[in-house]
């Protein structure tokens, strides 16, 4: 397991395993819901997986082939891919309210999307290596990022 992410009802689980890309589990019933896959290519690897705290969506990351999808977190369809330009991803965050994504490479690379349309709002480069946790203080107004080395760093995204 690579990753764990809780839905803001609380009764599903995603996790983000070697395999099988990003399976989600009802907790109600303890059923798996589904195994999505988050590899554009070679297999079903997923290394980081984040819900958005309004519950509408549900990412998941593949670092080895540089891709991150979001898929509506009721429905479970695909409704935005997006490329890392060949850096490997290791870290997710979605917005408290849904509206954006930021993702974190291993070399140090954030890079922040447009949900609902893909653009890519923000990439930047964090002074240190891999960025290993990232998360939106709960009004959206910061962005913080933690680094292997320890390093914290901050950004005012404002509310989106």
């Amino acid at each position: 397991v690579t990753g764990l992410a809780f839905s803001s009802t609380g009764r599903e689980l995603a996790v983000a395993t070697p395999a099988r890309g990003v399976v989600v589990f009802d907790l109600t019933t303890g059923a798996e819901r589904a195994a999505l896959r988050t590899d554009f290519a070679r297999r079903d690897r997923a290394d980081a997986v984040a819900y958005s705290a309004d519950g509408r969506w549900l990412a998941g990351a593949c670092g080895a082939s540089s891709a991150v999808r979001v898929w509506d977190a009721a429905t479970l369809a695909e409704t935005l891919r997006v490329s890392g330009q060949g850096r490997v991803f290791r870290s997710l965050a979605l917005s408290p309210d849904g509206r954006t994504l930021a993702a974190g490479t291993l070399d140090g690379t954030l890079f922040v999307w447009q949900v609902e349309s893909g653009e890519e709002v923000m990439c930047d480069k964090i002074d240190g290596r891999l960025v290993h946790f990232l998360r939106y203080t709960a009004d959206g107004s910061t962005l913080i990022a933690v680094t292997d080395s320890g390093l914290v760093q901050h950004w005012n995204v404002g509310r989106k």
